[in-house]
């Protein structure tokens, strides 16, 4: 199994919405079951990703459709 904190394409701050949908599909490789859900959640919300522009319509459906919800950012 892949060591997360080497694993290259890892998603920053800086990442794109494409990025990180590439990066779900190297996890859902890497891991069975729900645990690769589990995974990008919890390292979204460590890089606070959902503040980036990342956070697209585009990804968010994409996830979805994958079985996986992340929250629109909201407006302050």
């Amino acid at each position: 199994m892949m060591n997360l904190e080497e694993m290259e394409g890892k998603p920053t701050q800086l990442s794109t919405d494409k990025n990180w949908m590439e990066w779900f599909d190297t996890l859902k490789k890497e891991f069975r079951g729900s645990e690769s859900r589990k995974v990008f959640k919890a390292h979204w919300r460590e890089t606070n990703a959902w503040t980036t522009p990342a956070n697209t319509n585009l990804l968010r459906d994409y996830l979805q459709d994958r079985g996986l919800t992340i929250f629109k950012k909201k407006n302050t």
